[in-house]
C-alpha cells in the first residue's frame, strides 16, 4: 500500500536485570566437577578484589559450558566494568541476557535476544521505512552507560524517562518521513506529557514487587521502594497493606488489607496486587519495604515481626518448609518451580512430585522463636551416587547441626534444634549434599524422552530429592512408633 514504515528495535535492561544464578547443564566427563570449582573459586576472588584472577577463572567456566550458562559471563561483566572497560561488560552482559534461550526447563523474563535485533536491523531496510535502534538510542542517551533502572523498571517494561526519549525518537522519524520537520529528537524529550506523581509511585512500587518475584537483588528492589514514597507518600498505604496481607494465612482476598489495597491503589494496584500476585514469606521484598517505609518516618518492623510470630512460629503449629509460601524465599528458582503456582497452562508439565535440589545447598527460611526448640522431620534420598561419603550436612542460623548418612533410597530423619540456636523471627536451616558422581552427557538421555513426551526437562544435575521437610516445636512434638527411631540432636547442644 506504500505506507511509510518506522521499525523500532527493542533493548533489555542489561544493568540492573540479572537472570538467577543456576549450576552447569550436564558437561562431558568430569566438566560439572571443574565448573562448580572455578565457581566458587572466581566468586571468592572477586570478593576480595582479584578483579584479573576473576576473569581468568571466569572464562574458563564459560569454556567449559559454552556459554549457556550466566554465572561466568556475569562475573566477567562485573570484573569488566570495575576495571573501565565498558564495552567488555556491555557483551558479556549481551551473552548473559542471551544464554538462557535455549532452557525450556525453567521460566526465563520476556527480552528480545540479539538474533532478533540483528534480523531487524538487516531484514527492516528491505521492507523500506526507518529503523529506531533503541539500544544505540539509549547508549548514546546515557552517554555509553549500559540501561538500567533509569530507563527499564524491569527487564523491558521502560519507565516514564524511558518512554519518554524513546517516543522522542520516534516522533523526529515520523516528523522526517512525511516531510513535515528535520528535528532532533533531543529536542523533543522534554515536551512528552508526564505521568502524575501518583502513577509515578504505583509504578515503582510494582516495579519493586515485581524485580522481588523475579528473584532480583536487594538494592534494585530497595531502590524502587525508596523511589515510590519519594514520588507520593499515598502509596505507603498500599506499602503497609502489603506488609499484612502478604503475611496472613488467610487467603489474600479475604484479608481486610486487601480490600483497603482495592480501594486505596489505582486499577493497576489491584491487578497485580490482588489477582496477579500469591501470598509468600518474601523475605527480601518485605525487608525492602520494611527499611524504605522507616525512611520516612513509618517503623513497621515490630508489628510485621509480631504478625509473622502469630501466623507462622513453629512455636505454635507445624510449618511445611517445602510449601510455595516457605520455599520461595529460599531464592532457589529451580528448586521452587515445582510448587510454584501455574498461570500458563502451556508451560511444561513437571514430572514430579517432591522438591529436588539443583545446587549443592538447599536453603530454606522458617519463623522460630529464641529459646524453643524444634524438630524437623526429613525424608530425603540421593539422586546420584555421591563421589565422597554419602552424607548431607544441616546447619541452621550457621551453625553445625550435624551430619546423616544417605543413599538412593528413601529414609526419615528427626532432627531436633535446640532453642539456644534458634532466634526470633526468620531462621535459616541449610542442608549440604555430597558432591555427585556427575553422568556427563549420558545425562541427556532422559532429557530427549521429557522432550518427546511434552515433560519438563531436567537439562541440570539433581544433587538429592527430598519428600518431606516439617519443622515442629520440639517441645511438643513425638516422634512416631512407624518411623526409623533416627534422631539427630545439635552438635555441642546440652
Amino acid at each position: 500500500r506504500g505506507v511509510s514504515l518506522l521499525w523500532i528495535i527493542p533493548e533489555f535492561n542489561l544493568g540492573d536485570w540479572r537472570d538467577p544464578l543456576t549450576n552447569a547443564p550436564h558437561l562431558a566427563a568430569g566438566a560439572n566437577l571443574e565448573w562448580m570449582n572455578l565457581a566458587r573459586d572466581a566468586q571468592h576472588a572477586f570478593r576480595e578484589g582479584d578483579f584479573e584472577t576473576a576473569a581468568t577463572l571466569a572464562a574458563r567456566m564459560v569454556e567449559l559450558d559454552q556459554g549457556v550458562n550466566v554465572t561466568g559471563l556475569y562475573i566477567l561483566a562485573d570484573c569488566s566494568e570495575i576495571l573501565g572497560d565498558t564495552d567488555s561488560a556491555r557483551r558479556y552482559r549481551e551473552l548473559a541476557r542471551d544464554a538462557v534461550i535455549w532452557d525450556s526447563s525453567k521460566s526465563a523474563a520476556p527480552r528480545t535476544y540479539s538474533v532478533a535485533q540483528q534480523v531487524l536491523r538487516e531484514e527492516a531496510p528491505r521492507h523500506g521505512g526507518q529503523i529506531l535502534d533503541m539500544p544505540q538510542l539509549f547508549k548514546e542517551y546515557l552517554k555509553g552507560a549500559m540501561p538500567d533502572r533509569r530507563i527499564f523498571l524491569d527487564y523491558c517494561h521502560m519507565t516514564s524517562e524511558g518512554i519518554q526519549v524513546t517516543m522522542a525518537a520516534a516522533a523526529a522519524c515520523v516528523l522526517k518521513q512525511l516531510g513535515i520537520k528535520d528535528i532532533a529528537w533531543t529536542r523533543l524529550v522534554h515536551d512528552a506529557a508526564v505521568p502524575s506523581h501518583e502513577v509515578e509511585a504505583e509504578a515503582a512500587f510494582l516495579a519493586a514487587v515485581h524485580s522481588a518475584h523475579w528473584w532480583q537483588p536487594y538494592d534494585v528492589i530497595h531502590s524502587f521502594c525508596a523511589r515510590a514514597l519519594q514520588h507520593s507518600k499515598h502509596i505507603a498505604k498500599v506499602m503497609t497493606c502489603f506488609l499484612d496481607m502478604q503475611t496472613r494465612r488467610t487467603p489474600m482476598l479475604m484479608c481486610r488489607s486487601a480490600e483497603q489495597v482495592s480501594v486505596s491503589g489505582s486499577p493497576l494496584i489491584q491487578h497485580y496486587l490482588l489477582r496477579y500476585n500469591n501470598q509468600q514469606l518474601d523475605r527480601t521484598l518485605l525487608d525492602a519495604v520494611l527499611h524504605a517505609l522507616k525512611d520516612v518516618g513509618i517503623d513497621q518492623r515490630e508489628q510485621l515481626d509480631g504478625l509473622r510470630r502469630v501466623e507462622y512460629s513453629v512455636a505454635h503449629r507445624d510449618i511445611d518448609l517445602l510449601d510455595y509460601y516457605h520455599s520461595s524465599s529460599a531464592l532457589q528458582p529451580q528448586e521452587v518451580m515445582w510448587v510454584l503456582p501455574k498461570r500458563d497452562v502451556f508451560l511444561p508439565q513437571e514430572r514430579h512430585h517432591y522438591y529436588k535440589a539443583y545446587w549443592q545447598e538447599s536453603k530454606f527460611v522458617f519463623v522460630g522463636e529464641a529459646d524453643c526448640p524444634v524438630r524437623f522431620k526429613l525424608t530425603c534420598r540421593l539422586h546420584y551416587p555421591a563421589l565422597t561419603e554419602p552424607k548431607i550436612t544441616v546447619r541452621v542460623n550457621a551453625v553445625n547441626i550435624g551430619s546423616l548418612e544417605v543413599d538412593g533410597e528413601w529414609a526419615v530423619w528427626n532432627i531436633t534444634v535446640p532453642g539456644k540456636v534458634l532466634k526470633d523471627g526468620l531462621n535459616d536451616i541449610v542442608i549440604e549434599w555430597p558432591m555427585p558422581d556427575f553422568p556427563g552427557i549420558q545425562g541427556y538421555e532422559e532429557v530427549l524422552n521429557d522432550l518427546a513426551e511434552g515433560n519438563k526437562p531436567e537439562f541440570f544435575c539433581i544433587f538429592g530429592e527430598i519428600h518431606t521437610f516439617v519443622a515442629s516445636n520440639g517441645q511438643k512434638a513425638a516422634v512416631s512408633s512407624a518411623e526409623p527411631q533416627q534422631v539427630l540432636s545439635a552438635i555441642g547442644a546440652d
